[in-house]
């Protein structure tokens, strides 16, 4: 983690709602980094400020609904889906249509044997096509002779 991770954990570290593992890192990267901790000082001086602030219920309840709406900024959010649910249906019931066509064309392509002839004895018993002539003689053509008349 870099410096502005961490300082974005050390106002919830000072109030003591950062959990216990995350504390420990903070805390160690505090001791090495002079720049985390001036800001930590500063954080520090600046909740005893809101502090001295709070002196009422009206102020404890302004106090605790900001806390609680920072809590609940940084909790994670999960992700969103990137596609909608109704294309992923769309597109799941067009592949099992091409699927089922893909299917009914092969099927129709298969060549049909009796349960007594088996794919072999079909490829032996045919015949070999018969080859076309290569060379075929043109008849020439004939001359007509017109009438006299």
């Amino acid at each position: 983690m870099n410096c502005i991770s961490y300082q974005e954990q050390i106002a919830l570290w000072i109030e003591g709602d950062l959990p216990a593992d995350q504390s420990a890192l903070l805390e160690a990267h505090s001791r090495t980094c002079e720049t985390c901790r001036s800001f930590t000082a500063e954080m520090k001086e600046s909740q005893a400020q809101l502090r001295k602030l709070k002196d009422g219920t009206d102020n404890a309840f302004v106090y605790q609904k900001i806390r609680s709406n920072v809590l609940a900024q940084i909790s994670p959010v999960p992700p969103k889906r990137s596609i909608p649910w109704f294309w992923r249906v769309i597109v799941i019931a067009t592949v099992m249509a091409g699927v089922a066509l893909g299917s009914a064309w092969f099927y129709t392509r298969l060549p049909i044997h009796g349960p007594e002839q088996s794919l072999t004895e079909n490829k032996k018993k045919s015949p070999a096509p018969k080859k076309a002539p290569i060379h075929t003689k043109i008849p020439a053509p004939r001359k007509i002779e017109k009438e006299r008349v």
